[in-house]
Parts: structure tokens; C-alpha cells; sequence
């Protein structure tokens, strides 16, 4: 009876040393790979993770300021003031807030910032982010007012988070406007 499978002239059967080091090679190929794509599925993780903590705040935020500006519209002659008082740099509320579970970029004392423009002149690539502006704020037929703080019916606002991120500095942008009517 003949032997089946590799062996030497004696009959004995097993492999070779080369044969060996082959399948060596490509199990380890194969363990880096899935160990590769495990390591880049939580990098992903975590990435998206922290985009979605900060797109919920921004959000929150963005609809704080839509219920402030709505309450203040009661008082149209007053509106523009009450929400850069509450919303302004110095304001009651602030134009700053944190985001838990995310740690503010180099050169930010927090996450979030509120940035309102009263100024009707300023570019879209002026403010970073697209708007249409220049825009009439206060609806007195033109774009060329520099401070529309007191008379103002619409306001841009931009809402942005700035954290540190899985090796690099991320920046989310939310742009919206807010109506005293």
C-alpha cells in the first residue's frame, strides 16, 4: 500500500520546513490584516462618536437661541438687545459652552462658541461659512449697514464646536438665522 501525502523515501509523512514557514507567513499576513482593520473600526468609532456628541450640542444650542429669540420677539423694539445680552460676549447665557466628553482645541477655553453677526456687510468668505450674507438685517433696503444692533429683524448666527480629536483639531460650523418677528 502506498503512502498518502509527503514524506520522505522511508514512508514517513509530515511537512516541509518550507512549507511550514509558508503557512506561517500567511497566517500572520492574515492576523495583521484583521488586526489592522480592527484597530481602524475603533478610530471610526470614536471619530463618530465625538462628531455625534458635538453635533447634539451645537443643536441644543442652536435651538436655545430659537426659543430665546422667539420669547424676545414679544418685544420687537427690544429684541437685537435681548438676545445679544443673553447671547453676547458677556452675556447672561454667554457666547461660549462646553460639550462633555470633549476636550477643547489648542487656543479655546471651550468647545462651543456663538458667534451673532450684526454687522450686514460682512461676506459669506468673511464669516468662514456660507449664508448668502451680505444680507439686509434689518429691512431697510440695503446690505450696508455696519451695526444693525438696534434695529435689527433677522440676525445670522454660527454656532461652532472645536474640539481635539482622534490626532487632529476638528471644527463643526452651524449656521442659522434667527428672526425678531
Amino acid at each position: 500500500m502506498k503512502s498518502l501525502g509527503k514524506g520522505n523515501s522511508d514512508g514517513k509523512q509530515g511537512f516541509t520546513v518550507l512549507e511550514m514557514a509558508l503557512a506561517t507567513v500567511t497566517l500572520m499576513v492574515g492576523i495583521m490584516s484583521i488586526s489592522a482593520a480592527t484597530l481602524r473600526m475603533h478610530h471610526l468609532s470614536r471619530q463618530n462618536r465625538e462628531r455625534t456628541l458635538a453635533h447634539n450640542a451645537v443643536h441644543a444650542v442652536a435651538e436655545r437661541i430659537n426659543s430665546a429669540s422667539a420669547v424676545a420677539a414679544l418685544a420687537p423694539s427690544s429684541w437685537t438687545t435681548t438676545v445679544m445680552d443673553a447671547y453676547g460676549p458677556g452675556g447672561t447665557v454667554g457666547n461660549t459652552f462646553d460639550v462633555l466628553g470633549l476636550t477643547a482645541s489648542e487656543g479655546h477655553a471651550q468647545v462651543g462658541s456663538i458667534v451673532i453677526i450684526t454687522d450686514e456687510t460682512k461676506t459669506d468668505a468673511e464669516l468662514g461659512v456660507i449664508m448668502g450674507m451680505p444680507r439686509d438685517l434689518n429691512g431697510d433696503g440695503d446690505a450696508n449697514d455696519t451695526d444693525v444692533t438696534g434695529d435689527a429683524r433677522m440676525l445670522g448666527v454660527i454656532i461652532t464646536a472645536d474640539w481635539r480629536g482622534e490626532g487632529s483639531a476638528v471644527t463643526l460650523n452651524h449656521p442659522l438665522y434667527i428672526m425678531g418677528y
